[in-house]
């Protein structure tokens, strides 16, 4: 009786590994490469660039994260400088891709020219050094207002181009 179960057993197991033999195997690995991780994650962020003049750049983020393709910055304080201007970029959020900055949330730009720029949303170019609002936007100078409802800044030249524009001037009567 025990040899005849033996037999069955072992005759049910042959049947099962002729029956695996003729299927596919099936790859159950996680392609790591579909998942969107974060790879590092900084808190407390602060930095700066050094160069032969002195401190050129500084920045400031309560959280950043480095993605495969972006980096995210939370609560951004960074300063720059560039031709003897000092250029602010304050806002809740940033993504750094393709040598873009994306500003979002509260944002202002500043420099030492007594220019002020608040808007929802500012993207910064960092090889064309153009700033850019296709929001509406507050500009404030020493002079007066300007709101409209988008911009375009080229930082290295000065010049500010914009989609319906108003500028109220401030004049002290005396």
């Amino acid at each position: 009786m025990g040899l005849k179960i033996f037999a069955i057993i072992l005759l049910l197991f042959a049947a099962e590994i002729t029956f695996l033999s003729t299927k596919q195997p099936k790859d159950l690995r996680v392609s790591t490469n579909d998942i969107n991780y974060t790879t590092v994650a900084f808190y407390g962020l602060k930095g700066c660039k050094i160069d032969a003049n002195g401190i050129s750049e500084h920045l400031e983020a309560s959280k950043a994260l480095k993605f495969k393709t972006y980096d995210e910055l939370y609560d951004l304080n960074t300063t720059f400088v560039k031709k003897d201007i000092t250029h602010t970029l304050i806002a809740q959020k940033a993504r750094y891709q393709n040598e873009r900055l994306y500003l979002s949330g509260d944002v202002r730009y500043d420099n030492n020219k007594s220019m002020r720029i608040k808007s929802r949303e500012l993207e910064y170019n960092t090889i064309t050094k153009i700033v850019k609002s296709p929001v509406p936007f507050t500009l404030t100078s020493a002079k007066g207002t300007m709101v409209g409802d988008s911009f375009i800044y080229d930082m290295t030249n000065g010049k500010i181009k914009g989609e319906k524009m108003h500028y109220r001037l401030e004049v002290n009567d005396q």
